[in-house]
């Protein structure tokens, strides 16, 4: 059995008692935590973006040849 993230015990259940729906936009996603017995929505949990890559210096201007 998972262990039941405290999110979700003080709605009164363990893991297998919620049912989660993922999110998707262009911007996050998500999931959302929906209690079965009840069908209320109890959380949302954020997925955070991946890590973009490092902004590349801007290159060395070529030094004058006069």
């Amino acid at each position: 059995m998972m262990r039941t993230p405290s999110r979700l015990t003080r709605h009164d259940g363990t893991f297998d008692d919620f049912a989660f729906i993922r999110v998707h936009s262009h911007y996050r996603d998500a999931f959302l935590g929906i209690h079965k017995a009840t069908g209320n929505m109890v959380s949302i949990v954020e997925i955070p973006p991946p890590l973009a890559a490092p902004a590349q210096p801007a290159p060395e201007p070529e030094p004058d040849a006069t």
